[in-house]
């Protein structure tokens, strides 16, 4: 009797979880996202060898495919078309905004529109038809560059066998340094794919633990409250 009646106390003092306005968490979430993206993929465990800005802006791209991706497979039963299309919207406008102040003019979204949309889409085929890990191991060479998983491991077996065969021979002593740099490097590249298997998954677990506490009945309302802001915008350009 006593635990029936502390069970019934509980339930009513316990507090429940309060709902955030969409447009609000879909910023948050966004910008997280893109941060420890950045942070993370710009470590020297994941070879990529490629300009600052060029990761800027590949880990912006990626921050928006698994921001989708996140709320989409979170509330793949329970979206209505106008709440699909509406959490879209906002977080479209939210990325369009940030891109441009990011890249302060130098990468416009007009621009880069085309291009973006066709890294999203490729993002999402890729993760569409291939399993976990296999997905995350794609996308990773997909943006990096880099060999495949499979690839960069036959190419470690390679220069393993070469390297014993360099080693064997006196003639070729002096390129044993060379040959072990190389390999070094390619074992470093393999394992940079055991990295990329838990950054996205990581990722993608913070982005629907923030989602759970989206309010989507706002979204309709976030809508309206976007076009009258982008009406306003309009007006000041004529």
């Amino acid at each position: 009797m006593e635990t029936i009646i502390n069970m019934k106390l509980f339930s009513i003092f316990k507090k429940k979880e309060k709902k955030v306005n969409p447009e609000q968490l879909i910023v948050s979430t966004f910008d997280s996202n893109y941060k420890k993206l950045l942070e993370e993929l710009t470590l020297d465990e994941y070879c990529w060898d490629k300009p600052f800005g060029i990761k800027k802006f590949e880990c912006f791209v990626l921050a928006k495919f698994v921001t989708d991706y996140s709320f989409n497979t979170l509330y793949a039963e329970e979206l209505d078309k106008d709440q699909s299309e509406g959490f879209k919207r906002l977080c479209d406008a939210h990325f369009i905004e940030q891109h441009d102040i990011i890249f302060n003019g130098m990468l416009k979204f007009s621009d880069m529109e085309t291009i973006i949309n066709e890294k999203i889409e490729s993002y999402k085929t890729l993760r569409r038809e291939n399993r976990p890990p296999e997905c995350w191991y794609e996308i990773y060479s997909h943006f990096s560059g880099n060999l495949t998983f499979d690839e960069a491991n036959e190419e470690v077996e390679r220069q393993i066998g070469g390297l014993e065969l360099v080693k064997s021979n006196a003639k070729f002593k002096k390129l044993v340094p060379q040959c072990e740099l190389k390999l070094e490097q390619t074992k470093a590249l393999a394992k940079a794919f055991m990295s990329a298997e838990v950054i996205f998954p990581r990722t993608v677990r913070f982005s629907k633990s923030e989602f759970k506490k989206i309010n989507l009945k706002k979204i309709k309302a976030a809508i309206k409250k976007l076009d009258k802001a982008e009406k306003k915008k309009e007006k000041k350009k004529k």
